[in-house]
């Protein structure tokens, strides 16, 4: 006999196996422990079982909240698809839904703008007839995610074009790192970061209005870094 360690995972007994059922961080949380497998084979290596093969997506069990029609619906929509619909309500807890045919998708407020997002109403009203890209589609959760932005240029594409620019802005916040310097008139224009060290001694508040140089332009974490120019706009 001999015997080696090894890492599970428990997945909780509500959970389905092979994807039946979608789960997310906020549903269960995985936990790995050591345990002991014992035991060889003929052959000498280890008994392991094998996998039970998955469905494919498919194949999950629809919602059975949904009626045939929905169901019907919802199988000929696409990942990646663009489709029309009409706002029929915005939610305070910032999720947008979407008549699309009979059907209700929703917006979560991420996927209105490339820029930052207050409150979808800031963006759609209710009525409005809005394009947009379907993100996923969900039979089994009766779930249908949209995007506005996926069919938006990034804004930011064309700011990492000006690197290297001055550009004048208002301070909107100073912290430990540095201050954060809004570099469009826009009130939901791009921020940037002009670090601790550039500041030095410097007294800097909000409100206050710096002439910063456009050093970096992040697009994968959204962040703008810029340098301090000497004298103030």
């Amino acid at each position: 006999m001999t015997s080696c360690r090894a890492r599970v995972r428990t997945v909780p007994p509500d959970r389905r196996l092979c994807g039946l059922r979608s789960a997310t961080a906020a549903d269960w949380a995985e936990q790995h422990h050591d345990v002991a497998m014992v035991g060889e084979t003929r052959s000498g290596r280890s008994d392991v079982l094998p996998r039970p093969p998955c469905r494919p997506r498919n194949d999950y069990m629809p919602n059975p909240a949904l009626n045939e029609r929905e169901l019907a619906f919802l199988r000929t929509l696409r990942r990646g698809q663009v489709i029309t619909g009409r706002v029929i309500e915005i939610a305070d807890f910032g999720v947008t839904f979407v008549d699309i045919g009979g059907f209700t998708a929703m917006i979560n407020i991420p996927e209105l703008s490339w820029r930052r997002v207050d409150h979808p109403a800031d963006v759609v009203t209710v009525g409005q007839e809005v394009t947009a890209e379907v993100l996923d589609v969900d039979v089994e959760r009766g779930r249908v995610p949209l995007s506005l932005k996926a069919l938006q240029k990034d804004p930011l594409l064309d700011l990492r074009q000006q690197i290297g620019r001055a550009v004048t802005g208002s301070v909107t916040k100073v912290a430990p790192i540095g201050a954060f310097v809004r570099i469009e008139d826009a009130t939901n224009g791009f921020e940037g970061l002009v670090p601790s060290s550039e500041l030095a001694d410097r007294d800097v508040k909000p409100g206050d209005i710096l002439t910063v140089e456009i050093v970096r332009v992040d697009l994968s974490r959204r962040r703008i870094e810029l340098a301090l120019r000497a004298g103030r706009a």
